[in-house]
């Protein structure tokens, strides 16, 4: 894999609570305790520290929402498409790598007609000034807009993280 997006050393200190919601460690090196859990945990049904034999699997809406507006995806969806970018010289090219790296596969003809039809739209809109790499409408603050970024480049951001959003990433099958 060329994506280096988590740690690849295991072991290490125990990650404060205070970091859980920034950190890209896994979930395994957080503080966990009865009185106190990270939050994003929580909406993910992260283990009970009380419970040992059995966990129920709950999938809501909030999960959703959680992954989409996290720091971390943010954080993680600028890098990756940067990585991709260095390697694919069309959008046809960044579409199937973004595909292959983040799902495991290729697109099929229509994911791949979509995906060249967004970027090219998200292209337009955030060089206009209408909206933002991920969707939202833009920002007040000129350094929340990422203006260092063109907007070819924030618009490939916004497509991968489409794609971490996507259920084949976030599905274990």
């Amino acid at each position: 894999c060329i994506l280096p997006i988590v740690f690849h050393t295991m072991g290490g200190p125990e990650i404060p609570l205070e970091e859980g919601n920034t950190s890209v460690r896994r979930s395994i090196y957080f503080r966990h305790g009865h009185e106190r859990q990270v939050e994003f945990l929580k909406t993910f049904d992260g283990a009970n520290v009380l419970e040992c034999y059995r966990r129920n699997s709950t999938i809501v809406p909030q999960q959703a929402l959680a992954l989409s507006n996290s720091v971390v995806i943010r954080q993680q969806s600028r890098r990756v498409a940067n990585q991709l970018t260095r390697i694919a010289t069309t959008d046809q090219q960044y579409v199937d790598l973004a595909f292959e790296q983040l799902l495991g596969r290729l697109p099929s003809v229509a994911e791949q007609t979509h995906c060249l039809a967004f970027l090219g739209s998200q292209a337009e809109l955030i060089a206009a000034g209408n909206l933002s790499y991920n969707g939202n409408a833009p920002a007040a603050n000129a350094a929340a807009r990422e203006v260092d970024a063109s907007p070819s480049l924030r618009a490939r951001q916004g497509l991968v993280h489409v794609l971490l959003n996507h259920n084949d990433f976030v599905t274990v099958r």
